[in-house]
């Protein structure tokens, strides 16, 4: 073989570089020549039309119509304008090409008009810019056009806008507008079978197709920007040429550009470059017929000679491995001689055996594995990281009712949308330890059944290793817990909540301020100020000693519930001592503010409790101090230290008050103080 080959490769090393130089040059030659024949005419249009619209432009009749004087007394159009227009009239029926001429002033109104309807009116001065540097042609499609109510034309025109001067003063512009079908014509004159034309305007608007390829659906791909980028290379020189590949369609386009020296509009000729290749491709198709044949003839002669040498090994070896592969697992190879064959013979009876044991342990171990999955509640599941795909227990459809997406499990298992939202981060970590850190890990989450409801899951994987500590999956178990963890959280908001008042206990409440505090300080709570206040419920032993301790119970839960619904919105209240409570809030400047929080308290408060022996309720007051974060303390012992001297002054303040008003009293009804 390696003598029918080898002058083989030599000869297509040689030649195919040769034929495909020589192809390349034939593509370029016919694509250069469609396109200077396209560029050509392109040329001759913008010549003849923008020179006759230049030497019009001089016509000594416009100055005068650009002067204020164009309409008479009476506001109909004056003479000097019906004779304009019929001058425009016969420049337009002189040019085959042109469609109209219209004179428009600096201030962008329309003097006259080959069509006389337009006279007097104001065009868009973004619509009319293009012309303000001279002659040059811009290409104004159908869509564009209509965009002017009375527009006569239904298909695209060139527009060229020539300035009219007098005395070094710019007094309007002559506007023409030529028929774009020309230009088409010459599209087509320049296509052919082999390449085919497209004319892009100065601004890179497609103008002419000849190939019907360069649709709007295929300018706006990556081959639309590849002859956007093409075209910046030739930076106005028209005597540039750059060539390159297109794909369109899933066909690769031979293809050159280049503009033209009048309008530097770019021409790109371009052709299929299969078929234009179709000669080489027909000669490396004869070559590689040549070399099947040279192959086959090496490969039979090959086949004639292994047959003489290697004869009994294929009597011997080949019967015995056929059978092996059709699952006869007690197949032997029959040869006893000491030789290197029988060397091989005897290793690949001791596979085969070992092969037999291997399968008998395999399937013991699928029978165990079976077992574990349907005897018990746990959802087992198995990730393969060559595949990147996960095999789940039935039981996970069966628990909640939807089959997940196991194909690209390391990205479609990410997908949080049936993951309660509070735990969303721990299940992220869970799948970031399985997928990416491939280590062993465990989480706690809730999913939602296919009911809406959310389930507690113990989630816990192990991660698996081959011998050169590569990771080539995961396997790992979900089990259901809500019970259990709906107990556990129940208990410790047992522990954390007052039986009595049914707030917070001195340690929750404790720790809950202390985590406002750090989102305070992480710039969690924006625009927020935190406030902790200190509340002494007044003269609470007298009503333990007048009424009882049932009723202070309910002199304590009272107001328990005062204090939630005062701050429910905005922080949490607790219990800190006997008769002693604390709030915690976060305000924003268009919420209530602390006095007034502390105002609804203490309204609330006044309502009372009527106790079974009154037939009035019993008036409840209390003492609040409060204090602010951080500027009264940045520490929690201290913030409450403050809050707590706030409420004693407080209270010293109403005792005082209420015995100045007692002494005002006993003075108005005439009785002395006791001494």
């Amino acid at each position: 073989m390696t003598f029918a080959i080898g002058p083989l490769l030599i000869m297509g090393i040689l030649a195919v570089p040769q034929l495909l130089k020589l192809n390349n040059e034939t593509s370029y030659n016919q694509l250069l020549s469609a396109s200077k024949h396209a560029t050509s005419g392109v040329e001759t249009f913008f010549s003849n039309n923008v020179d006759s619209a230049v030497k019009f432009s001089k016509n000594r009749s416009f100055y005068s119509l650009l002067t204020p004087n164009t309409f008479d007394d009476s506001g109909a159009f004056s003479q000097e304008v019906q004779q304009t227009n019929a001058l425009l009239k016969q420049q337009v029926a002189g040019i085959t090409e042109l469609d109209a001429c219209m004179i428009i002033d600096k201030y962008d109104v329309v003097r006259a008009s080959s069509f006389t309807q337009f006279v007097g009116r104001t065009f868009s001065k973004d619509y009319m810019d293009y012309g303000s540097v001279g002659a040059k042609p811009y290409i104004s499609n159908q869509q564009l056009a209509g965009t002017l109510v009375g527009w006569p034309w239904n298909h695209d025109v060139v527009m060229v806008a020539v300035p009219i001067v007098q005395k070094g003063e710019t007094l309007g512009r002559l506007v023409c507008f030529y028929n774009v079908e020309h230009l088409k014509k010459t599209s087509s004159n320049s296509s052919d079978e082999n390449a085919s034309v497209a004319i892009f305007d100065q601004s890179g608007e497609l103008v002419a197709d000849g190939s019907k390829l360069l649709t709007p659906a295929v300018l706006a791909t990556t081959s639309g920007q590849t002859i956007t980028d093409e075209i910046k290379k030739l930076d106005d020189d028209s005597s540039k040429v750059v060539r390159f590949i297109l794909r369109i369609n899933g066909k690769k386009y031979d293809c050159v550009v280049q503009r033209t020296s009048i309008a530097k509009w770019p021409i790109i000729s371009f052709a299929d470059r299969n078929i234009m290749r179709f000669p080489i491709y027909r000669t490396l198709i004869i070559l590689c017929i040549a070399a099947c044949m040279c192959v086959l003839i090496a490969y039979w002669a090959a086949q004639r000679i292994l047959e003489k040498a290697v004869g009994p090994i294929d009597a011997r070896f080949l019967p015995a491995i056929y059978k092996v592969a059709g699952g006869d697992r007690k197949a032997r190879i029959v040869y006893d001689r000491d030789d290197e064959i029988g060397m091989v013979a005897r290793a690949l009876n001791d596979l085969m055996a070992d092969l037999s044991e291997r399968e008998v342990e395999l399937r013991a171990s699928e029978a165990r594995y079976r077992i574990v999955i349907e005897g018990n509640d746990y959802m087992v599941f198995e990730w393969d990281a060559n595949t990147d795909s996960l095999v789940i227990s039935d039981l996970f459809i069966k628990h909640f009712g939807y089959d997940p997406d196991l194909t690209r499990a390391s990205q479609t298992m990410r997908k949080t949308k049936y993951v309660h939202p509070d735990d969303i981060a721990e299940y992220e970590k869970f799948c970031d330890d399985i997928f990416s850190r491939c280590v062993d890990t465990s989480a706690v989450f809730r999913l939602r059944r296919i009911n809406g409801e959310y389930t507690w899951i113990r989630g816990k994987s192990v991660a698996l290793y081959n011998q050169i500590n590569e990771c080539y999956g995961a396997i790992g178990m979900f089990a259901d817990v809500d019970a259990i963890k709906k107990e556990e959280l129940k208990l410790t908001e047992q522990v954390r909540t007052d039986t009595v008042s049914q707030v917070l206990t001195r340690k929750a409440f404790e720790e809950t301020t202390v985590d406002m505090m750090q989102k305070v300080d992480s710039g969690e709570l924006p625009d927020r100020q935190l406030y902790i206040c200190f509340v002494d419920i007044d003269e609470f032993k007298e009503f333990n000693t007048r009424y009882g301790h049932s009723f202070g119970d309910r002199v304590i839960r009272f107001f328990g519930e005062v204090l939630k619904k005062s701050v429910g919105l905005y922080g949490f209240a607790g219990r800190v001592g006997g008769d002693e409570f604390a709030l915690c809030f976060a305000v924003g400047q268009d919420e209530p503010s602390v006095d007034k929080i502390v105002a609804s308290i203490h309204e609330q408060l006044s309502i009372g409790l009527r106790t079974r022996d009154s037939e009035e309720n019993i008036v409840i007051t209390a003492s609040i101090g409060t204090a602010r974060y951080p500027q009264d303390g940045e520490a929690y012992e201290v913030l409450m230290h403050k809050a707590d001297l706030d409420m004693y002054e407080r209270k010293q303040i109403v005792k005082t008050q209420n015995r100045l008003q007692e002494l005002k009293n006993l003075e108005s009804i005439g009785v002395e103080e006791p001494t």
